[in-house]
């Protein structure tokens, strides 16, 4: 994918083989993308975003799964390479990775270094069978890690799944593959139970102490940059949904991103999120968090799934507040023994703020959610 590209997405279908635990999207057969409509949108991403303001796009070809309609995702493809060949598009569609066949393996092969496949995997097989319909088996996951091996493997948290996080991460690692998210899962879920807690922070310091010793992967969930934490906070958006995010559904209408869109909401809410401002980041701006919250800088969280929670964007869903915090204990944890080890990891400023920063974390969070890492709970169970 190119870094600070417009990223442009075009659903090809509602349809989806599997039927994940967690999946907010409404399936169906009835809604798919024709090659006349998906011309017309290729058209205007790019008449927009290439042709008169000169950015690299980023098309992604999303669904349902967007495997089930390889024959367009071909035909789009060649249609950008006949029309505009000086345009920097690149390509990607993010795959549950269990319908790749010999063919298709073939073609993603020839066009890999314009066209990069990301693959949905929760780690081993029992968590991957658990929330995603028993698929382990039907991946090829070495073809994905040899092809394009810096593309992080997408890895979602269920309740079921949280106890073996830290195995699951490092079963994706062990294949030389970086972890992208390990967010928990988005929705109405319960994520403040203190059950969870005691396992999700286990987990972590699991983590914790195999990156210290292993700084050749990645978890996006510990890069975090807990210097700006003692920096002023302003409002903000998360993402960039409705601005550097365009999405467009499979009869051609333009959405903010793929979750404010018709699989996840209702024609009435979608009207009625449909007339905020999104370049106006005061709209997705939660003041308490703003004024209140330590970790409000450092703090990632989803429009769509606040709007889902709370009728509206700028109310963050504080159910994950523990699980951040928590979080964030860890992370300054694994920051700490870094810089211990080695002071020249990060320049001088870089080193004085992040210590101010795990100074304030565990002044703040560690008398509170400490015993979570360190004492035992009887029958942590999940589910």
């Amino acid at each position: 994918m190119i870094n600070n590209a417009h990223i442009a997405i075009l659903c090809l279908t509602h349809s989806c083989n599997l039927n994940c635990v967690y999946c907010f999207e409404k399936k169906d057969s009835t809604h798919e993308l024709t090659f006349e409509v998906a011309c017309q949108c290729v058209d205007e991403i790019i008449g927009t975003n290439c042709l008169k303001d000169g950015n690299t796009v980023n098309l992604n070809l999303f669904g349902g799964e967007p495997l089930l309609k390889f024959e367009l995702i071909k035909k789009i493809y060649d249609y950008v390479q006949a029309n505009y060949p000086e345009c920097n598009v690149s390509f990607f569609a993010s795959t549950n990775g269990t319908l790749l066949s010999e063919e298709m393996k073939q073609w993603f092969f020839e066009r890999k270094d314009k066209f990069c496949l990301g693959l949905s995997l929760d780690g081993d097989r029992d968590s991957q069978n658990h929330n995603r319909s028993n698929s382990f088996d039907a991946i090829d996951i070495e073809y994905f890690a040899r092809n394009w091996p810096n593309q992080f493997f997408k890895l979602t948290i269920s309740e079921y799944s949280v106890r073996n996080y830290a195995h699951d991460v490092k079963f994706i690692h062990s294949l030389g593959i970086g972890v992208n998210g390990g967010d928990v899962c988005v929705g109405n879920y319960k994520w403040d139970k203190e059950q969870l807690y005691y396992v999700y922070a286990k987990q972590l310091l699991e983590l914790v102490d195999y990156y210290e010793n292993n700084h050749d992967v990645k978890n996006s969930l510990f890069e975090i940059d807990l210097a700006s934490c003692t920096s002023p906070r302003v409002d903000r958006k998360c993402c960039g949904c409705g601005t550097s995010i365009s999405y467009y559904e499979t009869d051609g209408n333009k959405y903010p991103c793929t979750f404010i869109a018709p699989m996840a909401f209702p024609l009435k809410d979608l009207q009625e999120m449909l007339v905020v401002d999104f370049n106006d980041v005061q709209n997705f701006t939660d003041k308490e968090c703003k004024a209140n919250c330590y970790l409000y800088n450092v703090c990632r969280t989803c429009a769509a799934e606040n709007y889902m929670l709370h009728g509206r964007f700028d109310m963050y869903n504080k159910r994950n507040c523990g699980l951040k915090k928590i979080l964030a204990i860890a992370v300054a944890e694994l920051q700490a023994r870094r810089i211990a080890k080695n002071p020249s990891l990060y320049d001088a400023t870089k080193v004085y703020h992040t210590i101010e920063a795990i100074k304030k974390i565990k002044e703040l969070y560690v008398p509170e959610y400490g015993k979570y890492f360190m004492e035992e709970v009887e029958n942590p169970t999940t589910e």
